[in-house]
């Protein structure tokens, strides 16, 4: 199965910031899926100086991806390092999540990912179980459509 969910209700706000700033929906869905995951990739806008600085300084077994967009993205194999920075400073000083993009892959295939600023998500290789977590930890207003190959 595959599922799309998105979270609906925003603060005011240039970015995608739930409403409350409240992202115990987004560890929770970390938590779960970060330990199906090999390898893991993660995407900044250039502008988001101070995290950039933060993954290059704190994990230099990340290495930078080149690309053409006004993106700079990060990349490497899963550790436990990289899983518990995700899910213990995973905010940044405007209560805002630090990463436009969280993929979470497993043998060359994107198994999770967790989009504008963990408002938007993808999940692959679902089961039903899966499915329902997801459901009983997103807010109310969420969207959520589920493909059933």
């Amino acid at each position: 199965m595959k599922i799309y969910f998105s979270i609906s209700i925003f603060e005011n706000s240039p970015h995608c910031i739930p409403t409350d700033f409240d992202y115990r929906y987004w560890l929770k869905l970390m938590n779960r899926f970060i330990t199906r995951a090999d390898t893991i990739e993660i995407h900044c806008w250039e502008e988001e100086k101070e995290v950039i600085e933060e993954l290059k300084q704190r994990y230099d077994e990340f290495h930078e991806i080149p690309n053409s967009l006004s993106l700079v993205y990060f990349g490497g194999e899963m550790t436990d390092k990289k899983k518990e920075y995700l899910v213990t400073d995973f905010v940044n000083k405007h209560r805002q999540l630090k990463w436009f993009s969280i993929f979470l892959y497993k043998k060359g295939s994107c198994i999770f990912s967790s989009e504008h600023w963990g408002t938007e998500f993808f999940g692959n290789e679902m089961t039903a179980a899966d499915v329902e977590f997801i459901k009983t930890v997103l807010p109310e207003e969420s969207i959520v459509s589920v493909i059933d190959e």
